[in-house]
Formats: structure tokens, C-alpha cells, sequence
């Protein structure tokens, strides 16, 4: 055989075997890349993926809320409850308010937030009115309103969050009273205005309470009409007219530091039951001392925090609070949906933990 035949064999060979080759390794690469795409994609497990997408969602979710003022350190209570809300949440949240009650001010930071595309706002209206057709509007556009605190009275707002439930509190208060006089003695309820709704209601709910104690007797209900003097007059003349009196049930704020004051300065202190609704600087030295043992208040947080979970929860899932949801950090609060109304519960306070607020 000559010496060019045999190269030319030698040519085909190779070219037969290299052919083999490239067609040998054709489909393992092909598998190693669909595998490698398959690799990509399942390595998270699709419930994870999920959450991760979720996630993204929420960062992207901004909540503002705007109070009457900034600086107050009720309303710095409220941000704190609100910025607590974000952080469990994953959400932004925006706090503005104007530095002093403004409505107009208060007015116009509504409509910034509103240009700004937030999702959804919470407010505690300095002037409702001049609110009520910027809130519709808003809601219009997209952007869901929710109230605090005072909320936002005859307005378009989805929901309130606010504290201090009528009914809760007035059945507390009457329990609270009973068991500190062992269920008997006289009683004297105090009031600021006699026809006002939301007292009256506490009022009817403390009364239902007393009465089922046949030895506790209510001499009568005395209203102060705002007027703190007034209700240390009404206070001081009903210890001297029954010096054997068991305790005062209020059902507004100002009861409190007068029937403790008119109590200390008779040298009653300690003597004589005080419950009923109060805030925490105002009756602090009284609850220190064991004037008073029956204050009952409302953490501002806890109200803002429910406040922001109800604003999340609707714009995730397009529901509102409704009897049995809980919300997290925030237990016990009270739903009446058909008021549009979610109330954080009362705390009672204690010489332990009075000195937490500075409102």
C-alpha cells in the first residue's frame, strides 16, 4: 500500500472518529444544561419563593400616619406604636403632623401624602370637616383612610382605632370598685356632662355591675361639667355629708384627680376606693402613694399599632377587622364592626408601671 492511500485511511479514520465523538457529547451537554436550569429555578422550594415575593411586596407598602402635633408625648406614643407596627410588618411608615394643632397645616400634609402615592393613611382629624371631601377624594384614587384616636367623626373613613371601649371599661371599673369595698358601702359615679353618649354608655355599664351587689349602694351620679374646682367641691361635700363613704366610680378623666384630692385633703387617703378612667402624669403621685388603686388607661401604641395591622391587612387581603382577629403584640382589644370600631384594651396602672408614660 502506498504511502498516500494509507494517509488518506488514515484521514477518514480520524474524521469518522471525531465525528462520533461530537455527536456522543451532543446530548449529555444538552441534559447538563436543562439540569443546570432546573437547578436555578427549584434550589429555593416554592413555598420560599413565594414569601421572598411577598416580601418584596411589603418593603414597597407605605403607611402614613398624621396626628393633630408632633412634639405631644401622646402622639409620640403613637409613633412609637406605629413604627413597632412597620418593623413587624416589614412595611415603611411615615409619622407627620404639624408642629402645633394646625387643621389647615394638618390639611395639607394630608394632601402631600397623597401625591406621594402612600398606600394608605391613618389620621386623627384636627377638623374633620374641612377633611371630609380630601378624605373621599383619596379614597377615590386608590388610597385607603383609616382613623386613630379621635379618628375622623362623619367622614368616609374605612375604620377607627381608638382606646378606652364604653362598655369594657365601665364593666372594670364597677369590678375593680366592688371587690376593693368587699362588695358593700355607699358609692357616689361622677361625670363631666350627664347626656354625653360615650360616658353615659360607661356610666350604664358600671351601674349594671354595682347592682348586683344588694349591700353597695349608689347615692347618686354628680356632674362636674369640666370644671376641676367644681368636682373638688362635689367631692369634698360628699365625704362630709357621708363620712362613711366606700368609694367614687368615674367614668370621665377628671373624676379621678378630684374625688383623690378631696380624699387627701380630708385626710382619707388610702380609706376610700377611687376607680375609674384617668391619665398616667396626672394621678401619677396619687397612685404612688396608694390614694388610688383603680386608674385605668390607654397605651397610645397599642392604638396605633392595631391601627396600622388593620390598615396592612386591608390592603393585602381587602378585609376589615371583624369579632375573634387577633393582632399580635396587641392582645384583647375590643371589635364592634358594625361601629367600624377597634379598641385597644385598657391598662391599669400601678405604682410600678405609671412612671412608663409621660402623658
Amino acid at each position: 500500500m502506498s504511502k498516500k492511500i494509507l494517509l488518506i485511511l488514515i484521514l477518514i479514520t480520524l474524521t469518522i472518529l471525531l465525528s462520533s465523538l461530537a455527536i456522543s457529547c451532543k446530548k449529555p451537554i444538552e441534559e447538563l444544561l436543562e439540569e443546570s436550569t432546573s437547578i436555578d429555578t427549584n434550589e429555593i422550594p416554592s413555598e420560599e419563593i413565594s414569601k421572598s415575593e411577598e416580601k418584596t411586596i411589603d418593603h414597597k407598602i407605605t403607611i402614613a400616619i398624621i396626628s393633630p402635633m408632633i412634639e405631644h408625648p401622646w402622639y409620640q406614643r403613637c409613633k412609637e406604636g406605629a413604627i413597632r407596627a412597620g418593623d413587624d410588618l416589614e412595611i415603611e411608615i411615615i409619622f407627620e403632623a404639624p408642629q402645633e394643632v394646625d387643621a389647615e397645616k394638618q390639611l395639607s400634609i394630608f394632601n402631600n401624602m397623597v401625591e406621594k402615592k402612600v398606600n394608605a393613611i391613618l389620621i386623627s382629624a384636627i377638623d374633620p370637616e374641612l377633611l371630609k371631601k380630601p378624605i373621599s377624594d383619596a379614597i377615590l384614587k386608590g388610597i385607603p383612610v383609616f382613623g386613630f384616636d379621635a379618628g375622623a367623626p362623619e367622614t368616609d373613613i374605612l375604620f377607627l382605632a381608638s382606646g378606652l371601649e364604653p362598655k369594657t371599661t365601665g364593666k372594670m371599673i364597677g369590678e375593680g370598685l366592688a371587690k376593693e369595698i368587699d362588695g358593700k358601702g355607699k358609692v357616689a359615679l361622677l361625670t363631666s356632662i350627664l347626656d354625653q353618649p360615650d360616658l353615659k354608655e360607661r356610666r350604664e355599664a358600671i351601674i349594671e355591675v354595682l347592682e348586683q351587689y344588694l349591700e353597695i349602694e349608689i347615692l347618686g351620679i354628680y356632674a362636674n361639667e369640666n370644671d376641676f374646682v367644681k368636682g373638688i367641691t362635689q367631692c369634698q361635700s360628699l365625704l362630709e355629708t357621708y363620712p362613711n363613704l366606700a368609694g367614687f366610680a368615674s367614668d370621665v378623666e377628671l373624676g379621678i384627680p378630684t374625688s383623690s384630692q378631696a380624699v387627701v385633703d380630708k385626710g382619707l387617703g388610702g380609706k376610700v376606693a377611687i376607680w375609674g378612667i384617668g391619665m398616667p402624669e396626672q394621678n401619677s403621685e396619687f397612685i404612688k402613694n396608694d390614694i388610688i388603686r383603680g386608674v385605668l388607661t390607654l397605651d397610645p401604641a397599642k392604638m396605633t399599632y392595631i391601627g396600622v395591622v388593620t390598615a396592612y391587612r386591608y390592603l393585602k387581603e381587602n378585609t376589615l377587622p371583624k369579632v375573634g382577629n387577633e393582632f399580635g403584640w396587641v392582645e384583647e382589644v375590643v371589635i364592634i364592626p358594625e361601629e367600624k370600631t377597634i379598641y385597644a384594651p385598657p391598662l391599669l396602672l400601678t405604682p410600678e408601671n405609671v412612671d412608663e408614660f409621660d402623658f
